[in-house]
């Protein structure tokens, strides 16, 4: 249980990746930027603290580099530990370079690349887990302008939401060696305030998850964003199988 939350919360941040389609580079993000969310689970009327990631940003050799960093809090470790670390690389107008997911689930250890080949449109997956210890590959094609879900984010950030109210937008990010079509729209605009009692102008925007996910795909996910041009993710809240998650940005730092 704890696990699917956690994992939740990265997969929740990119849903409103369903958003992005091609840029023409960033204008939202700089290197050094940095994002801390917090993770809530409720069953009943009771939130419940899990988990918390961290985002960060920063100049690689071939563009961008983007670490996320999510894991539960000490006080669960008894009923389930979990510190996973996700890092992908981007050229400066965001096309995707790797993805690298590294995870230590109850000591149990396993490592997940993605490497892109995104003129042929391919993707070569290299994976090691405790069923393949000496790896497991395989190269699967992509969509024009999918992304992993790090990556997305990202690009996502660089749309510009305001000219999309109404609108069903496509997008086709990869999880799980698959690519996953998905639709998401602009609702409106809402202010939001954290559980730190910040408050934020925000662009509201949702999505149907797609099937064979943690979420109900009965059940639309939302996403508040902020009303600038750092489109910065605020608060995620989505129903899952067995309760509802909301994800709330705890810290902000501007890159510089």
């Amino acid at each position: 249980m704890v696990r699917k939350v956690i994992i939740s919360l990265i997969i929740s941040l990119s849903v409103f990746s369903v958003l992005a389609q091609k840029t023409q580079g960033n204008r939202a993000f700089k290197p050094g930027e940095v994002m801390e969310y917090d993770a809530y689970f409720n069953l009943g009327p009771i939130w419940i603290k899990l988990g918390y990631a961290k985002f960060t940003v920063e100049k690689d050799s071939v563009g961008y580099k983007f670490t996320v960093s999510a894991q539960n809090l000490p006080k669960w470790d008894r009923i389930y530990s979990l510190n996973t670390v996700h890092t992908a690389t981007s050229t400066l107008n965001l096309e995707p370079v790797t993805y690298h997911a590294v995870t230590t689930e109850n000591g149990k250890h396993s490592e997940l690349l993605y490497i892109y080949d995104y003129k042929n449109l391919l993707v070569d997956r290299r994976m090691v887990t405790e069923k393949y210890p000496d790896g497991s590959y395989k190269v699967f094609h992509m969509q024009s302008y999918s992304q992993d879900i790090i990556n997305s984010i990202y690009v996502a950030r660089n749309v510009d939401l305001t000219q999309n109210k109404g609108k069903d937008i496509p997008f086709y990010p990869i999880y799980d060696d698959k690519v996953i079509p998905v639709y998401g729209s602009v609702v409106g605009k809402e202010s939001v305030k954290t559980r730190n009692g910040e408050k934020y102008d925000c662009i509201k925007c949702m999505t149907y998850p797609p099937e064979g996910t943690l979420f109900d795909a009965k059940e639309p996910v939302y996403i508040w964003i902020t009303d600038d041009s750092r489109e910065i993710p605020i608060l995620v809240e989505a129903k899952i199988m067995i309760g509802r998650v909301k994800v709330y940005l705890s810290s902000y730092k501007e890159g510089k």
